[in-house]
């Protein structure tokens, strides 16, 4: 198997364990975050954001912190 798919695999199944933490019942309420996550982080292997390769901009983040309540 190639070992950037190793990579990828292992990441995936670290953001997995983290967000569903044994109860599989809410892994579909994870799982586009999980996508989000992953697709905006920088990859070693391309030095880029993956949604960026994909969309040409990068996503957008909010600061909780800059928001008043």
């Amino acid at each position: 198997m190639n070992v950037q798919i190793k990579k990828v695999n292992k990441t995936l199944t670290t953001l997995l364990c983290i967000f569903i933490q044994k109860n599989m019942k809410n892994l579909k309420d994870y799982l586009s975050f999980i996508e989000f996550v992953y697709n905006g982080s920088v990859h070693s292997t391309t030095n880029y954001l993956p949604f960026k390769i994909v969309y040409g901009f990068n996503p957008l983040i909010f600061e909780f912190d800059s928001f008043t309540y």
